[in-house]
C-alpha cells in the first residue's frame, strides 16, 4: 500500500526572468508555490521543504522529472538556493539543447537529494 503522506507531486517551469515550482503533498493536499524572479525569491524556503521531504524519507512524483525537473532543482538544492532565475534558465537551456537521448544532465538515483518517481518512465512513454 502506498503511504500518500510520504509522496509529493511537483512541476517546475523556467523562463529567462522567472523560475517557478509547484509542490502538492498527496496526503493532505497542502500546496506550495516557489518563485525566483526580480519580484521575489523563495528559493531558501524551497530548499527547506526539499530538506524536510528528504529527511522524512518521502518521494517526489513528476512527469519526465528524472530527465528535466529534477536536474533543474538539484543544483538549486546543492547551492542551498543561492542562485537566481537567470542561472536556472541557463540550466534549462542546456538541458533542452542537449537533446532527449543525451544523459549528461542526468542525476543518478544514488546522487539525488530527494528520491524521484517519474510517471513518464512508469507509463513507458520513453519507449515510443
Amino acid at each position: 500500500m502506498i503511504d500518500w503522506n510520504r509522496r509529493y507531486v511537483y512541476d517546475t517551469e523556467s523562463y529567462p526572468n522567472a523560475w517557478t515550482c509547484g509542490v502538492v503533498h498527496c496526503g493532505s493536499g497542502t500546496r506550495w508555490i516557489f518563485e525566483a524572479s526580480d519580484r521575489m525569491n523563495t528559493l531558501p524556503q524551497f530548499c527547506d521543504l526539499m530538506r524536510g521531504i528528504s529527511e522524512s524519507g518521502s518521494k517526489m512524483i513528476g512527469f519526465n522529472n528524472e530527465h528535466y525537473d529534477y536536474p533543474m532543482i538539484h543544483p538549486i538544492i546543492a547551492c542551498d538556493g543561492n542562485t537566481d532565475a537567470a542561472r536556472i534558465y541557463e540550466k534549462n537551456q542546456a538541458i533542452f539543447s542537449a537533446g532527449f537521448n543525451d544523459w549528461s544532465h542526468n542525476i543518478w538515483a544514488r546522487d539525488r537529494f530527494v528520491p524521484q518517481i517519474d510517471l513518464f518512465k512508469i507509463m513507458h512513454f520513453d519507449n515510443l
